[in-house]
């Protein structure tokens, strides 16, 4: 048995056992199926010092969410791992308490907010109160943005705003063809007495 498959095997025989007040909390409700799933993974993640009330955690804060193990085990998405690790943080359940991203393998680090002393049990507060405000947003991305016609993503191609897009009309060309009685005509005063003293000596 693999190192990896083995570890997954240890976790599948922890259990958590959650209080009424918790189970029946408008945040624990709030939850879907993946986001309570990623919330009992990140639980088995807890590190401990000691028994009963003296029991402490050794690593909340420094709890990492390994999407890949995640994804295999439940068969998830990126999308929905992201999703369920956004609602987790908006009812009050986890908080980023470190950034990830400088390397392989640096990966965010959490903590988890239930039954948690000395940090506070925010989900008690919701949905009184949220936390989206903490949720992750990526700037610099254009996924999903949806360009007016005429626009480009690349910089390349993009119009300078001093740019002028007014379109000039095209002129119409000059008729050579004597227009019909009772019309505007586009002749000059001097080629029209031209025409009549030509059509009278006839």
């Amino acid at each position: 048995m693999g190192t990896k498959l083995k570890r997954v095997w240890m976790k599948k025989n922890t259990f958590t056992m959650y209080d009424r007040e918790f189970y029946d909390s408008k945040a624990y409700q709030q939850l879907t199926i993946s986001a309570r799933n990623l919330f009992e993974f990140l639980l088995r993640e807890r590190k401990y010092k000691g028994k009963g009330k003296e029991k402490i955690w050794l690593n909340n804060g420094e709890i990492s969410f390994n999407r890949i193990e995640f994804k295999e085990l439940y068969g998830y998405t990126n999308e929905t791992c992201q999703k369920a690790r956004n609602l987790l943080i908006e009812v009050g359940l986890i908080k980023i308490e470190r950034v990830g991203g400088q390397g392989r393998g640096d990966m965010n680090e959490y903590s988890i907010l239930y039954k948690c002393y000395p940090k506070k049990e925010r989900w008690k507060e919701y949905p009184q109160k949220n936390w989206m405000d903490e949720i992750p947003n990526h700037k610099g991305k254009t996924l999903g943005k949806k360009w007016v016609k005429g626009e480009s993503g690349n910089p390349k191609y993009q119009k300078s705003k001093n740019q002028s897009t007014k379109v000039t009309p095209k002129q119409p060309k000059a008729s050579t063809e004597v227009a019909p009685t009772g019309s505007t005509t586009i002749y000059s005063d001097r080629h029209l007495n031209g025409v009549k003293e030509a059509v009278s000596d006839k």
